[in-house]
């Protein structure tokens, strides 16, 4: 069976609330399975605390990666300018 990876850059957690936004991609990764008659399966890949899989339906499967921590850095103020004309 053929699989399409299809990539969200919304955040999956059980702890977060996003509000509607991941229902899009889930929506469109649904609507291909279904509209190929099970002839291609869809992994909706996200990301979110930590990497974990689980099918929602026949032919769908969320991935979620586990996301990379942020680098830690300094912030800067803009550049300084030669006062010396």
């Amino acid at each position: 069976m053929p699989r399409i990876a299809c990539i969200t850059p919304m955040y999956f957690s059980d702890e977060s609330y996003i509000g509607g936004g991941e229902r899009y991609p889930l929506n469109l990764a649904r609507g291909v399975v279904e509209s190929s008659g099970g002839e291609y399966s869809v992994d909706l890949i996200s990301f979110g605390p930590e990497a974990r899989s689980h099918a929602l339906a026949r032919g769908l499967t969320v991935k979620v990666l586990a996301a990379a921590q942020p680098a830690r850095c300094r912030l800067v103020g803009p550049p300084r300018r030669d006062r010396r004309g």
